[in-house]
């Protein structure tokens, strides 16, 4: 089993400090977390994909959707590598939401600035991170997009090994009025 290899990198502080003001806020009886591990290869369609992250990305959304329909808060992280990746899983996520009627999501992206559209020019473990989450109040709605904001202003002069570690957000999707 390989390492868990990303602790402590950004896309891990966007994870925890939004992860830690959500549980505050919604108080949930129950808390699962799932980890596919991270992404440092870019996803090009190959057989092995398909079989492997693509069917993974297609039952885990399938079960955040049923979740949601339930009536249940959810979170989902992701990482991508290249723009490529990341116009992918933007279009299936927003795609899936749309086909099951789901509305009421926010999904907010803190990408280095230094991502290209095929090529990794260097690699910090992650060069972009998404949050999607459904069904979550305003105050966690707010707490997301202002922690995101927070943190690309936070990072506005990073540097990874003497490379621009700069971050821009993305907001995907029509996120709920906050």
């Amino acid at each position: 089993m390989a390492t868990y290899t990303h602790f402590g990198k950004q896309p891990d502080v966007l994870k925890h400090l939004i992860l830690c003001e959500v549980l505050r806020n919604e108080h949930p009886q129950v808390y699962v977390e799932t980890n596919s591990a991270c992404a440092i290869y870019p996803m090009q369609q190959t057989s092995e994909q398909q079989y492997g992250i693509y069917y993974f990305l297609e039952k885990y959304l399938d079960i955040l959707i049923e979740a949601t329909q339930l009536g249940m808060k959810c979170l989902l992280w992701y990482g991508f590598m290249t723009q490529h990746d990341k116009s992918h899983l933007n279009s299936y996520i927003t795609t899936r939401l749309e086909e099951a009627r789901i509305k009421d999501y926010i999904c907010a992206e803190l990408i280095m600035n230094s991502i290209r559209q095929d090529t990794v020019l260097y690699n910090p473990g992650i060069i972009g991170s998404g949050i999607l989450g459904t069904n979550l109040s305003q105050k966690s709605n707010t707490a997301i997009l202002d922690y995101s904001d927070i943190l690309v202003r936070l990072y506005q002069y990073a540097k990874y090994k003497d490379h621009d570690g700069s971050l821009y957000r993305d907001i995907i999707g029509n996120p709920p009025e906050t």
